[in-house]
């Protein structure tokens, strides 16, 4: 499984990008992100760890405040989520800001994670399930993937597919279905 590319809509400073990566071989297997100082290279990071957990990547973005308790982090994922809306496209009247992950996996099928976030006229982050879509599409013929109609805990089920899907075994192991420190283990510097 790897990335292919990250595609930003009204994300921060970027209007319209996508940042394309190579496919790994025996050879070369890292890729390595360099620019300047404000060139959008945490930019870039913030995009792809809230496009691929949502909110509960919000644990791996250093610029976003930290909190204790439940309340106080929805807090600081709305701050955070309100100054990632583009302003040019706030001032133009697009009210949602979207990343698209695309990855392949290892037989060679495309997985598309599209997580939209959607805003009120001021700015705000719609409350309550209102302020997030998520479209999952797998394959060339982009078949859906998603809870069943009877799932009660839609969030629940797309958090435990991702893990699934794209966390290696020993990480998923003993988190409780949360990602928080198991997954900030994965980018931690040694």
């Amino acid at each position: 499984m790897h990335l292919r590319s990250v595609t930003l809509h009204d994300w921060k400073a970027y209007e319209a990008a996508r940042f394309d990566f190579p496919a790994p071989d025996d050879d070369r297997n890292v890729v390595l992100i360099g620019g300047q100082n404000g060139f959008g290279k945490t930019t870039l990071f913030e995009a792809i760890a809230l496009g691929l957990f949502g909110r509960d990547g919000l644990s791996l973005v250093t610029r976003a405040a930290a909190a204790a308790d439940e309340q106080g982090r929805a807090q600081s994922f709305r701050d955070f989520m309100e100054r990632a809306l583009n302003g040019r496209a706030l001032r133009q009247g697009r009210m949602r800001c979207r990343i698209d992950l695309t990855f392949e996996d290892d037989a060679g099928e495309p997985i598309v994670i599209e997580r939209t976030w959607h805003f009120t006229d001021s700015g705000r982050l719609r409350p309550g399930d209102g302020g997030e879509t998520l479209h999952i599409v797998k394959g060339l013929t982009r078949r859906a993937i998603g809870p069943p109609v009877s799932e009660s805990d839609p969030a629940g089920w797309y958090r435990d597919w991702i893990s699934r899907t794209f966390l290696p075994v020993w990480c998923r192991r003993g988190c409780g279905g949360k990602w928080g420190g198991v997954v900030s283990g994965l980018f931690r510097k040694p």
